[in-house]
């Protein structure tokens, strides 16, 4: 019984002192002066500016979505190297859905200029193919002097270089071959290379990380700043750090995150560095987000956007390595998503399929149509689909005809990729 009460006491005595010692430090933190939400420096487009630094810092403190909203249940083993929940769920991708070629293990190279392709069937309107053309020029010219003058502050110098401005003005370039765009390039990428990537080393949110415009800066220029900031953004960039739980990404509504980090794990490979395993991991995450859209139909809602985001990363990963599951879940998921967002007297996809708690945003939306049109040219391209490129041409017509572009942030996302719906549905290089 005295040993007890001399356990007891010496106990209490201990966690006296251990709170003695952590109660100060706890307070000073409580105490403290919040961090600013802006830090400021010169820049080269104008005067200083206010880079906001995002209100959740997920690169500092990590945090787990708080509600799983699939029904699926991602392996409690957090190493990345033992996924064989996702790899047993989705072996029903590694053969060919009824109907749908499986391809070739080597991605088929493009038809050289004047070559036919599988999906001639149904060429391309030519008039609505002019209007994107003259649409991006004079567009393109307007927002790039925005981008060079420097007007713009804070959060709003962000939103006109969002979905890759300099990528988005790289293309243009290639298309036009014309080289006086290369001061557009230049502007967007001081605008998020040298004043928001690298001021935060990297440690961005995942739906900002873009790296098409520093990958191609540093390959055609040998730019070791661009360099720099694409591999840091492979190594920070929120939930693309390696010491984040793999599983953290798997409900549906991270699948934007994990298809940004997939290219930029794509392209950071070829300057380098070596994200094999996470990459691998990531793919396999974003054919298990189409499950959950579309095969197993756990999530309860999906945003057609997202879905075009999704197939532009899966098929990025199959120009590399030719991974045939990804072309029968794109054509099984992309008829799915016809099915269930097209609306046809608006000729545009419902932003979002049902009504949630969070929003009951139905409408469709044309303005979006752009970064869905190339997904179904690509099936088209890869399997002869020819309803697959009909379909892309009246997603391409509507988004051309109907889109709104009076912002920058939209003009990005009307032609971060619409030049591979060019290329595909023409099955030749962009060259006008």
């Amino acid at each position: 019984m005295r040993n007890e009460v001399v356990q007891k006491s010496f106990a209490s005595h201990s966690f006296s002192w251990f709170y003695s010692l952590l109660l100060p430090p706890l307070l000073s933190i409580a105490l403290a002066e919040p961090p600013p939400k802006v830090i400021n420096f010169p820049t080269a487009t104008g005067p200083s500016v206010d880079v906001l630094i995002h209100e959740e810092p997920l690169w500092q403190k990590l945090v787990p979505p708080a509600k799983k909203t699939s029904l699926a249940r991602p392996t409690r083993n957090r190493r990345v190297k033992k996924l064989a929940y996702w790899l047993t769920l989705h072996n029903k991708y590694d053969h060919s859905e009824q109907g749908i070629q499986s391809g070739n293990k080597i991605p088929p190279p493009l038809a050289t200029p004047g070559t036919s392709s599988n999906s001639t069937n149904n060429p391309l309107d030519q008039t609505i193919v002019q209007k994107w053309s003259v649409q991006m020029r004079d567009y393109g010219i307007r927002y790039c002097t925005l981008l060079k003058n420097g007007t713009a502050t804070g959060s709003e110098i962000l939103a006109d270089v969002y979905y890759d401005a300099a990528h988005v003005y790289q293309q243009i370039q290639d298309y036009t071959q014309d080289p006086a765009w290369q001061d557009c390039i230049d502007a967007a990428l001081k605008i998020y290379r040298d004043q928001y990537v690298l001021p935060n080393n990297g440690r961005v949110p995942g739906y900002w990380n873009f790296s098409d415009g520093l990958f191609r800066s540093y390959i055609e220029n040998s730019d070791p700043i661009s360099r720099n900031a694409l591999l840091k953004l492979a190594s920070d960039a929120s939930y693309s750090n390696e010491q984040t739980p793999i599983g953290w990404t798997q409900p549906f509504t991270l699948s934007r995150e994990v298809a940004y980090a997939i290219i930029t794990y794509l392209n950071s490979e070829q300057i380098g560095s070596n994200h094999e395993i996470r990459l691998k991991g990531f793919v396999i995450q974003a054919l298990g987000h189409l499950d959950q859209w579309f095969g197993t139909q756990s999530a309860p809602y999906v945003r057609s956007f997202m879905v075009g985001l999704t197939a532009r990363a899966l098929i990025r990963y199959w120009e590399k390595t030719g991974d045939q599951r990804i072309i029968a879940a794109l054509s099984f998921s992309l008829n799915k998503l016809w099915d269930l967002n097209w609306v046809e007297a608006d000729q545009a996809f419902r932003y979002q399929s049902t009504v949630t708690d969070s929003t009951n945003d139905t409408k469709t939306a044309p303005d979006l149509n752009l970064l869905i049109a190339p997904a179904y040219a690509w099936v088209a391209y890869v399997t002869g689909d020819s309803e697959a490129a009909r379909r892309a041409d009246k997603i391409f017509a509507s988004g051309v005809s109907n889109a709104y572009l009076e912002r920058p942030k939209q003009f990005n996302q009307n032609y971060l990729w619409s030049f591979d719906y060019i290329r595909w549905r023409s099955a030749t290089q962009i060259l006008q």
